[in-house]
């Protein structure tokens, strides 16, 4: 019998989250580019946590003004 061990490398950065908009049959709607403060806590055995916020008004990159997001 051959047991195996993980060897895992805390000091590594975690890739930033992507998150999409996607349907309930996992069709990608869009990709959600506005997020910010976005953090993902990874736990071994444990539920992940995932948070991140979208702002509710967001620069138009046609027309430069300050619309509703």
């Amino acid at each position: 019998m051959q047991i195996l061990f993980i060897d895992i490398d805390y000091n590594k950065r975690q890739q930033k989250a992507k998150i999409h908009l996607a349907k309930p049959n996992k069709d990608i709607i869009t990709h959600i580019h506005e997020k910010i403060e976005d953090s993902a806590t990874i736990k071994l055995g444990d539920i992940n946590e995932l948070e991140f916020s979208i702002p509710y008004m967001t620069d138009d990159e046609a027309s430069g003004e300050i619309v509703r997001n």
